[in-house]
């Protein structure tokens, strides 16, 4: 009898624990599910007030800003004074835009294309010789000129690809080359260089008395 009893009052205590363990459980359910609910209510609410608040003019116009703050109108590049002192150059790589469109208003229209080459010159000189060469010869006549800047380099020469075996001899095919060539006069004369000087670039033949146009 003294064992019955004991065994009933295990499984009494077991039934107890498993209703509170059900209702701990449940009642955890119930505040996520409040918590949810509460978070879409706040969500729904903050979507309908931002949808109801007036734009800006500005806003409105299409001007983007930070915190309510409208952007300022971009500025005209082709009518801004330049803020900085132009920088002594006759190289088109090494100025601003501002710099290079206040070289062509004071009468600098003329572009230089100087073309150089990468090959084999032995254990002593880099193989970009021709390019450092031609550079300086650039330099000075746009200098002499005194109407010209220098295009841009063409460091890669014009060759056959497949027989340039020797390591950093690079070379373009020669239709590549052209349209290099082409596009890069087609450019500065679309902004108001004179295309007379950029229709054939100048190449540097150490071989030969002075530069050679080709």
């Amino acid at each position: 009898m003294a064992a019955t009893a004991r065994k009933r009052k295990k499984l009494r205590s077991i039934r107890i624990l498993g209703v509170v363990f059900v209702f701990t459980f449940n009642w955890r359910i119930v505040m996520i599910k409040f918590l949810s609910v509460g978070v879409l209510i706040i969500t729904l609410a903050l979507v309908t007030s931002q949808a109801q608040t007036p734009q800006t003019p500005g806003a409105a116009g299409g001007q983007r800003g930070t915190g309510g703050a409208t952007r300022n109108p971009r500025t005209d590049m082709n009518t801004m004074v330049n803020p900085i002192e132009p920088l002594d150059t006759v190289w088109i790589e090494d100025m601003t835009q501002l710099e290079i469109r206040d070289a062509l208003k004071a009468g600098k229209n003329t572009a230089l294309i100087f073309a150089g080459g990468m090959e084999n010159n032995g254990p002593y000189i880099v193989v970009d010789q021709h390019g450092s060469l031609v550079r300086a010869q650039c330099d000075q006549i746009a200098r002499k000129l005194g109407d010209a800047l220098c295009a841009p380099i063409l460091h890669i020469a014009p060759g056959n690809p497949e027989t340039s075996r020797s390591p950093g001899s690079i070379v373009l095919r020669p239709e590549v080359f052209k349209s290099v060539v082409q596009d890069e006069a087609t450019s500065l004369k679309t902004q108001g260089f004179n295309a007379e000087s950029c229709k054939a670039p100048i190449f540097w033949r150490p071989k030969k008395v002075g530069p050679e146009v080709a």
